[in-house]
């Protein structure tokens, strides 16, 4: 099983376990929520119960009063307390749903006040404010008020009134009381799940973290361990000298190390003999070559009219091959030149980069440069750049098959790089010949020819190759050739 698929289930089974939890503990505190609302909301309740009680109380001592001493201020009072009792019933209809039990005992507590009002304490007050101007409307009116009372209108309303009220408290006491215990009835075993939970969720992600653990150790020794028989390293030792399994890892990664630094230098010294080889023994056949050459130019002027002329036609071409060997042995140096070029990056002007390669290129009457205006400014390795840029322009104005032509050097930019064409209306290039001309010592032209020897195009192909950077070829017969390579952006100069 893939490492990707094991972090993916197990990060998968902590994710749930997670999840879960928060979905409990989110559930149980709405729950504890939402009884502490209700519980504030029944405070509230009961609190407005007993001030409409007490108001209605007051009511009644206010009409008494009224009708015993005819004093305005007891009206007044009744008149104030009587709208607030009105106030409190709008209160207490806010907290309690339509068709419930509390609902029909809220209706009929405000039934009554009405009644009580209408029935009771309007009549009476009408009546003293009527009949108390004479003897005789005092007299009407007394009478008038011991019917009221005989009939004990107000003691029946208000027992009533009370003991709705009361049962009112009660019913929504005990819906609250209900709902308390249908929370405290599942708290235990929710404490219980969310306590075994967390305790499984701890040690499941510590056992995916050791299993994890133990299982990347095992793949890194198990790697090393190869690259230690492939690089013939002895790791029993360090496995003696070092403590705990993340000691060895340290141990052998270090060894790596050293010997990666140790067969670099070896690889360099390698390369810089094989460089200084291949100086001398270029060296000593471009002498033995020109030396041929010389005696071949001897020996032709001074037999010219002795010598026989397939004598004379043999020598030719052992000097044009000479030429040749010379050319190539040229095309090597300067191909293995290139690992031992040291980059620098430093501040490259693109435009004046490619007038630098304008003297390197053959003259060709007809054949012109065009450099797109604007080419950019960046910091980066110019040395490289220049190499890629001379082979690629030489190329095209040696391979140009016209006497009037043009060779167009522009660019794009893209996120991260410069995208540089090299662009010419040449005879092109046929579709199978499109990786083969990036060979060593691959050319389009009769191998035998001694102005080039198929080295150009390599050294491009090596040095981008080694850069991670493509180069693309857009080319057909008759229809010219479009060379294309990235180049990183860099950074702008300061």
């Amino acid at each position: 099983m893939k490492v990707a698929h094991i972090l993916a289930g197990s990060f998968l089974i902590v994710l749930i376990l997670f999840s879960t939890t928060i979905y409990l503990n989110d559930y149980y505190r709405f729950r504890s929520n939402k009884i502490a609302t209700d519980s504030v909301q029944v405070s509230e309740i009961v609190l407005n119960s007993e001030r409409f009680q007490k108001n209605f109380q007051d009511m009644a001592h206010s009409v008494k009063n009224y009708l015993f001493t005819s004093n305005t201020k007891y009206l007044q009072r009744y008149d104030s307390v009587s709208r607030e009792s009105g106030i409190l019933l709008k209160e207490l209809n806010k907290f309690v749903r339509d068709n419930s039990d509390q609902k029909i005992l809220l209706d009929d507590i405000q039934e009554l006040r009405n009644y009580w009002i209408s029935e009771f304490a309007a009549p009476l007050i009408t009546a003293r404010q009527k009949w108390m101007t004479s003897e005789k409307n005092r007299h009407t009116f007394n009478e008038f008020y011991l019917a009221k009372l005989s009939n004990h209108l107000e003691e029946d309303v208000a027992g009533t009134m009370q003991r709705k009220f009361i049962d009112f408290i009660d019913a929504e006491t005990g819906e609250n009381n209900h709902l308390q215990d249908n929370l405290a009835s599942p708290s235990l075993s929710v404490s219980h799940y969310l306590f075994y939970t967390s305790i499984s969720f701890i040690v499941l992600v510590s056992g995916i973290a050791v299993a994890l653990a133990y299982y990347i150790s095992s793949q890194l020794k198990s790697v090393m361990t190869k690259a230690f028989s492939i690089m013939d390293i002895n790791c029993s030792e360090i496995k003696k000298s070092v403590g705990n399994e993340f000691h060895t890892l340290t141990g052998m990664l270090n060894e790596i190390e050293k010997t990666f630094i140790v067969k670099d230098r070896l690889l360099k010294q390698v390369k810089e003999e094989q460089h200084h080889i291949v100086e001398a023994l270029s060296r000593e056949v471009k002498a033995s070559v020109r030396g041929v050459n010389t005696a071949i130019t001897w020996v032709h002027h001074d037999t010219t009219y002795t010598l026989p002329p397939k004598l004379s036609e043999y020598l030719q071409f052992i000097k044009h091959r000479m030429a040749r060997t010379e050319v190539v042995l040229s095309g090597i140096q300067t191909y293995l030149n290139v690992d031992l070029t040291i980059p620098k990056a430093e501040t490259t002007d693109v435009n004046e980069l490619l007038l630098q390669v304008l003297e390197h290129v053959p003259v060709r009457p007809g054949i012109e440069l065009h450099i797109q205006a604007g080419l950019p400014i960046f910091i980066t390795e110019s040395t490289l750049l220049l190499t890629v840029f001379r082979h690629l322009i030489i190329n095209a104005f040696q391979f140009h098959d016209k006497t009037v032509g043009k060779v167009n050097v522009y660019h794009e930019e893209k996120a991260n790089f410069y995208e540089f064409f090299v662009h010419d209306d040449g005879p092109g290039i046929a579709h199978e010949d499109h990786q083969r001309i990036f060979a060593l010592f691959q050319t389009l032209r009769d191998p035998s020819s001694n102005k080039n020897c198929g080295v150009g195009l390599a050294i491009v192909k090596k040095i981008l190759d080694e850069h991670n950077l493509p180069i693309r070829l857009a080319s057909a017969p008759g229809k010219g050739t479009t060379f294309s390579f990235l180049w990183p952006v860099g950074t702008s100069p300061a």
